[in-house]
Parts: structure tokens; C-alpha cells; sequence
């Protein structure tokens, strides 16, 4: 057994013991909010999974978009006019 299952054993019986010293009622409440916690951090962590990718799709529009920029002809300056007054 690692130390991590012991270590989690110790925690999830001293949780138990904790709870069987509280009414019923408080106990399913707890456990219920518990459970609501749990769902909610899912959501969020399952919508960050589902905006990975639409990141990754704009850094690819982006860099397609720079590279493009960069493969242009230079602008000829006579025509857009110096780049600071005199």
C-alpha cells in the first residue's frame, strides 16, 4: 500500500468517525452539499476543457493571420506618407 492510500484511509475514517457523531439529517445534508461542491467544480473544470480548444483554434487563426502579415510587400512609404513630421 503506498503512502498516499494510507494517508487517504486515516482522512476518509476520521471523516466517517466525524459524521457519526452528527444527526442523521446533517449528515445527508453534508453529504448532499458535498456532492453540489463536487458537480459544480465538474462544470467548471468540463467547460475550461471545451474552451481549450476554441483557444487553440484562435492561436491558430492568429499566427496564420501574423504570418501572413509578415509574408506581405512592404508598404510603399511614398504613398502613406512619412513616419514622423518634419
Amino acid at each position: 500500500m503506498s503512502w498516499i492510500s494510507a494517508v487517504r484511509r486515516v482522512v476518509n475514517e476520521a471523516v466517517d468517525t466525524g459524521l457519526s457523531f452528527l444527526p442523521p439529517d446533517t449528515v445527508s445534508h453534508l453529504g448532499r452539499a458535498s456532492t453540489e461542491l463536487l458537480l459544480a467544480a465538474r462544470a467548471v473544470i468540463d467547460e475550461q476543457i471545451a474552451w481549450n480548444g476554441r483557444h487553440v483554434e484562435r492561436a491558430a487563426a492568429i499566427r496564420e493571420a501574423r504570418r501572413a502579415r509578415a509574408s506581405a510587400p512592404p508598404a510603399d512609404l511614398a504613398t502613406e506618407g512619412a513616419s514622423r513630421p518634419d
